[in-house]
């Protein structure tokens, strides 16, 4: 059964939560067990005012007060100890899933749409703690409390229990089949949602562009029709419930009409008393408003089946490899490519037999026209994705030997694209190194010249409150906090204007001193200096070596130098 294949993946992943659950069934089957015998008592104290027997009549009273007490430390216990569980497991559940969203590799995250990714977290991750909720607080309760319910009933009269719960299994079977198909209408609401938020997030985040090309009306539009589906799907599932409900009401109402009329013969038979079948009858109508409930009971479970097909496809997400287990420097070579072949794609290779080696504290730069594979490169550096063919060393070991953990830790980094937390500029800083004080902090953000700006408030989402300079001067600035021995720096000037560029230069010089630094350039005005330069074209390494050297070659950096001097 597939709700078995979902149960059992679930608790993959709670089993040390495994006794305190055994513990919360066992304080649930006693509650039940308990409310099933004041049931019990509460029959024979009918008996006992229909017999006019005060002796008796006391002590059921008693014995309801006893049972009654008894009970309120039943159901506190069984209220706390599922609750507890059911916040255990959502935590679990939240950490479980942000943890391999965190390991996926490189490859994953860049075929899969950011839209898409959230709107799993929010959307079906939340729905799906609202299921686990649901079945802790009320599938599972309710499961119990059927059994302990129709123990008791078999126990007053197995006669009455066989007639009057023949047509139990039709209601079931009714239940199931009805509950059924709205089920998977919820399914398909569910995925129409999910595709809808994706789609918002998406339009959300490139609203200026869609102003800016008057796009609001067409992909309003196409917004529009994915809302539609969503609303389709529920239009259909509410028609198909208000249709079947009032049936699910009359069945729910049949077992307990047949329980009063043979209950009522068994009676004048003088094979029941009253009070029993007054017992029966609260107890019956106990089990019957559980099985009364199925259908709603179906679709949970093909809803959670159905959301738990969408966050498991991101439990078994491609994650990044860290099987390597070298944690030292073994030469003082930071970095070699030896004839280095990748492709992101099966037969699309982007890198060919590229090789260069660059000596500790050697600051190169990489340089070529868009589309040469300079990303590339550093893509490969920082172990994000794994080569095809050749060898890649960093210190003296090949890179898939490192363990990633402690290969990060010689590295820092600085992207095309600045991200930043919604913290404050010295957060953003600070994450770098966190034994850090709060002096070198400071010292590296005045270094990159945004000491005058308010260092403690908050920078708003991925930064909106800073211009695109200022984002860049923040990322430096991390990136130079870092204590780390390779220094990567993909166009780190490219959105700067002179003024930046210019103590963004300062504070590289002061603080990347010693560091191996290898910088991507578009920008050969800001590469004069390099002590090598790689220049790429098609995927390989077509000339090496200083600027004044490349310029002598007359080749493919000269090209690209006169071309840039020419524009300007």
């Amino acid at each position: 059964m597939e709700f078995k294949r979902v149960l059992k993946r679930f608790m993959s992943i709670n089993r040390d939560y495994i006794p305190s659950l055994l513990a919360a069934l066992f304080f649930l089957v006693g509650n039940q067990g308990l409310v099933a015998y004041i049931n019990y008592t509460a029959g024979n104290l009918t008996d006992a005012i229909t017999s006019v027997n005060f002796r008796l009549f006391g002590q059921y009273i008693l014995i309801l007060v006893l049972m009654q007490v008894f009970h309120l430390y039943a159901e506190y216990q069984v209220n706390y100890r599922v609750n507890y569980l059911s916040e255990s497991f959502v935590k679990r559940l939240r950490i479980h899933t942000y943890g391999k969203i965190t390991a996926a590799s490189m490859r994953w995250l860049d075929e899969n749409k950011l839209g898409d990714i959230v709107s799993r977290i929010n959307g079906d991750l939340n729905a799906l703690v609202g299921q686990v909720n649901t079945f802790m607080t009320w599938q599972l309760s309710g499961a119990v409390t059927f059994l302990v319910y129709m123990t008791a009933c078999f126990l007053i009269s197995w006669k009455l229990t066989l007639i009057g719960f023949a047509i139990v299994p039709v209601l079931a079977v009714f239940q199931f089949l009805t509950g059924k198909p709205i089920a998977r209408l919820g399914q398909k609401r569910s995925v129409a949602e999910g595709e809808a938020n994706g789609m918002f997030m998406d339009l959300v985040g490139g609203l200026s562009l869609i102003k800016i090309f008057r796009a609001e009306k067409e992909l309003s539009g196409k917004y529009g029709r994915q809302v539609e589906k969503t609303v389709s799907a529920n239009v259909k599932s509410f028609a198909l419930e208000f249709i079947m409900n009032p049936l699910q009401i009359l069945m729910g109402y049949l077992p307990n009409i047949i329980i009063l009329i043979v209950g009522s013969r068994i009676v004048l038979q003088g094979e029941m008393t009253v009070g029993m079948l007054f017992s029966y009858i609260l107890l019956s109508s106990g089990a019957l408003d559980t099985v009364s409930g199925l259908s709603w009971q179906v679709r949970n479970i093909y809803d959670t089946i159905g959301i738990s097909k969408r966050i498991f496809e991101i439990w078994d997400i491609e994650e990044e490899k860290n099987t390597g287990t070298v944690c030292e420097k073994k030469n003082d070579i930071p970095v070699q490519f030896e004839k280095v072949c990748f492709g992101y794609y099966e037969g699309q290779q982007i890198l060919h037999e590229v090789s260069f080696t660059i000596s500790e504290g050697e600051n190169v730069a990489v340089v070529g026209a868009s589309g040469s594979g300079k990303s590339t490169v550093m893509k490969l550096l920082s172990g994000f994705y794994e080569k095809d063919s050749g060898s890649i060393k960093i210190y003296g070991s090949e890179l898939e030997d490192w363990n990633k953990e402690k290969l990060r830790e010689h590295m820092s980094y600085v992207g095309q694209d600045t991200y930043l937390f919604p913290g404050s500029i010295y957060d953003n800083v600070e994450v770098a190194d966190e034994n850090a004080d709060r002096q070198q902090v400071l010292d590296v953000i005045c270094a990159v010249g945004l000491d005058k700006l308010d260092l403690y408030s908050p920078v708003g989402e991925r930064g909106v409150m800073l211009s695109g300079g200022q984002r860049q001067r923040v990322a430096v600035a991390r990136a130079l906090l870092k204590k780390s021995d390779i220094l990567l720096m993909d166009e780190p000037t490219a959105a700067l204007d002179t003024e930046s560029e210019y103590y963004v230069k300062e504070a590289v010089e002061r603080f990347a001193g010693g560091k191996t630094c290898i910088t991507i350039a578009h920008r050969l005005s800001t590469i004069y200096n390099a002590d090598k330069i790689l220049c790429m074209k098609d995927g390989r390494i077509v000339e090496s070596g200083t600027h004044e050297e490349l310029m002598e070659l007359n080749g493919v950096y000269r090209a690209l130098y006169v071309k840039q001097e020419t524009v300007k």
